[in-house]
Formats: C-alpha cells, structure tokens, sequence
C-alpha cells in the first residue's frame, strides 16, 4: 500500500478568498485609472498607478502563498511508515513507523467539516517522539481506516 497526498486546495480557502478580493481590487484600481469611470484622485499618477501596483502585487503574493503551502508539502503513508515532506529547496522528512503508531486523531474545526477536509495528527509509542500531523486534508477517514491503529 502506497498513498500520496497534499493538502487540500479547500483547505486554503481565506488566503483563495482573499486572492480573488486582491484580484477584484486590482482590476477596480486599474479600471478606475486606465479606465472610463472613476475618481479623480485614481486618475492623478502618483496615486494611482501605485495604487493599481500595490493590490496587484499584493495578489500576485497571495497567490504565490497558495501555491507554496500546496507544493511544498507531501503527505505519505506506506506499508512501513507514515511521513510528511516539507520544504522547497531545502526538504525536510518526517517519518514515524507504523509499528510505533499509538494513536490516530482526526481534528475538524466547523469550517472544515463544511469544507469536507480534517487534519489527521499520528502519534507515536515513545514519549519522546513528536506528532506527525497530515493538514487539510479530504477523506480524513479513509486514510484512518487504511493505517488503522
């Protein structure tokens, strides 16, 4: 058994949310100072170009967060083990063997059992070993039953 998984995109709602709020602002900024409608105080050039440039940067980071969180995590389960990779350039591995496995905790705010996702938290035997935690992910029940505990 093998099973790859990333979190969720539900799981990024707010920073989606505010991604396509920037993106609305962005567009209204630029519409008001290249476009036909607008205030006067868009339309002066020191205000509103760099008004236009700051909601569309603003965006372009929000998105760039999106696609960070989303990529630079991975969530495996094997017939062994249960690891978490995290990093881009720099990639760290979490692993936590399924014979050490003590415990399976599946934690939902009410937001994510709307948005359908839960984050699964796996402990281990020892009293040193730390928590792997799967975040924002779907089928948080499946992936349980599979690992079983």
């Amino acid at each position: 058994m093998k099973f790859n998984t990333r979190p969720s995109w539900r799981s990024q709602w707010e920073d989606i949310s505010a991604a396509v709020l920037l993106l609305f602002l962005s567009l209204l900024t630029a519409n008001d100072y290249f476009g036909l409608v607008g205030s006067a105080v868009l339309r002066e050039p020191k205000v509103g170009l760099w008004v236009v440039v700051f909601f569309s940067s603003m965006f372009v980071l929000v998105l760039f967060a999106i696609f960070y969180h989303r990529y630079t995590q991975r969530f495996t389960v094997t017939n062994e083990a249960i690891e978490v990779q995290s990093g881009l350039i720099e990639k760290e591995t979490r692993s936590l063997p399924l014979k050490a496995l003590k415990t399976i905790n599946v934690k939902q705010s009410l937001t994510q059992r709307i948005l359908g996702i839960a984050d699964l938290e796996f402990e281990g035997r020892a009293t040193n070993a730390s928590a792997i935690t799967f975040f924002g992910i779907t089928k948080p029940f499946e992936i349980e039953r599979m690992v079983g505990c």
